[in-house]
């Protein structure tokens, strides 16, 4: 068609427009959403226009004037379309940027609502584990407590008991003192009894010998009569008497009884109390004892730690003069060796041991042949002794001096002379005394063979 733009055929020039759209995709879509292919408006080839190609140059150019008005009419419309397109589209790409951030803005506020939700799970799991804690402790406490409780029950059904059994022994006596009594009273009535029926038979011999004397005297009937009826009267009046009596003496037993009842109650609640009271003291004597015994032992404990601590200070500063003395002998042989041992011995035998100045393994003059910054309490063994001294023999020529070196030495580490200068006594720690005083008597083991040879 461009080819065919300006051509002449059969006298008659041929004009070809043509003319393209700004954004066809944009255009094509928009007429594709709205479902309305585009409309090509072209001319067709009528007998009207094929007879505008004879027309004359002015014809012709207004035709292309109206046809370039529709075209850009044409082309307005085409370009409010691809405006409403692209503003139907920005507004859908604002609302889905809208929705997106909307639902980015949920996802982000359901994070966050889940994180506040764990961490106040994890706040209330860390509460409840403290909580779990503090009542396993208090549970723990709250055991201890109950043990302590169920010993002091224990021993409190123990006094009880012991008490039970003393008030049941009490009991016995009492019982047993009581039959004694019962018994004593009844042999008592026996006696009264045995009393009466005797003084009965007296009275009624009496009666008897009376009545002969009467019957012998006169033999009148009424005096008989007389005399009956005085017995009887007697008699009646004997039998009232003895009556009285035994209310009497019934009455007296009833208040004996009562009274040695009254006595023994008393007894037993007075022993009672006294079980009570003396059960008491017991409780707050061994109170007392366990208290003191607690305060002797904290006292003992403060003791301890205070003397401990005393002797580590004492002990370093000891242990730096030793190191300061052994500075001198940092070339090593027999000869320095012998050396060191006659410093230290005469220092070690001159010192008053004491918490101030307490024992070391530094300050005691061990007979081995290792140098001072390599000895250690596991090397004072017998044989390390015997090669010392075997090595001091060949160094001392004179055997006076090898003999006197040994007596020294034996009595210096016997384990009598040790205990009689309290040398042990400095040292707190029953651990260390213990392997000092181990140390000492191999020394004096391995020495004594050695001296005896000697003598």
């Amino acid at each position: 068609m461009h080819v065919m733009n300006g051509a002449l055929i059969r006298n008659r020039t041929i004009t070809v427009r043509y003319y393209e759209p700004i954004a066809q995709d944009v255009f094509w879509s928009h007429f594709s959403s709205i479902g309305t292919p585009p409309i090509h408006r072209s001319r067709p080839n009528s007998p009207e226009s094929e007879s505008t190609s004879g027309r004359s140059s002015p014809e012709v150019a207004a035709q292309n004037v109206e046809d370039a008005e529709a075209e850009r009419r044409r082309q307005e419309d085409i370009a409010q379309a691809i405006r409403e397109a692209a503003e139907r589209r920005e507004k859908e790409a604002a609302a889905a940027a809208k929705e997106a951030a909307e639902a980015k803005a949920k996802k982000q506020e359901e994070r966050r609502r889940r994180k506040e939700e764990a961490e106040r799970a994890e706040a209330a799991a860390r509460q409840a584990l403290d909580a779990a804690m503090a009542e396993e402790t208090s549970a723990g406490l709250e055991h201890m407590e109950a043990r302590v409780t169920l010993s002091e029950v224990n021993s409190e059904m123990l006094k009880a008991r012991m008490t039970c059994v003393e008030a049941k022994k009490a009991w016995e006596n009492a019982e047993k003192v009581h039959a004694e009594v019962e018994k004593r009273l009844n042999e008592a009535l026996g006696s009264m009894e045995e009393a009466l029926q005797k003084k009965l038979l007296v009275q009624a011999r009496r009666k008897a010998i009376e009545k002969e004397d009467r019957e012998q005297e006169t033999d009148e009937e009424t005096l008989r009569q007389a005399e009956l009826a005085e017995s009887i009267r007697k008699m009646q009046e004997l039998r009232l008497v003895e009556e009285a009596e035994r209310e009497e003496r019934e009455k007296r037993q009833r208040e004996a009884a009562l009274a040695e009842e009254e006595r023994l109650k008393r007894e037993r609640e007075a022993r009672a109390r006294e079980v009570a009271e003396r059960l008491a003291r017991e409780r707050e004597e061994a109170e007392r004892m366990a208290r003191e015994q607690r305060e002797r032992e904290e006292q003992q404990k403060r003791d301890a730690e205070n003397r401990q601590r005393l002797y580590e200070q004492a002990a370093a500063t000891e242990r730096v003069r030793c190191q300061g003395r052994d500075l001198k002998f940092i070339f090593w042989n027999d000869q320095r060796a012998l050396e060191r041992f006659l410093l230290v011995s005469d220092e070690f035998d001159s010192i008053k041991f004491e918490e101030s100045r307490p024992l070391i393994f530094e300050n005691v003059p061990w007979p081995v042949l290792d140098p001072p910054y390599c000895q250690i309490i596991a090397s004072i063994e017998w044989g390390a002794v015997e090669k010392f001294f075997n090595a001091m023999e060949k160094l001392l020529r004179n055997d006076k001096e090898y003999k006197a070196l040994l007596e020294k030495t034996h009595r210096r580490f016997h384990p009598d002379k040790w205990r009689a200068r309290g040398i042990l006594n400095s040292v707190p720690d029953q651990g260390l005394r213990d392997r000092l005083e181990a140390a000492g008597n191999i020394v004096a083991q391995a020495i004594t063979p050695l001296w005896r040879s000697r003598r």
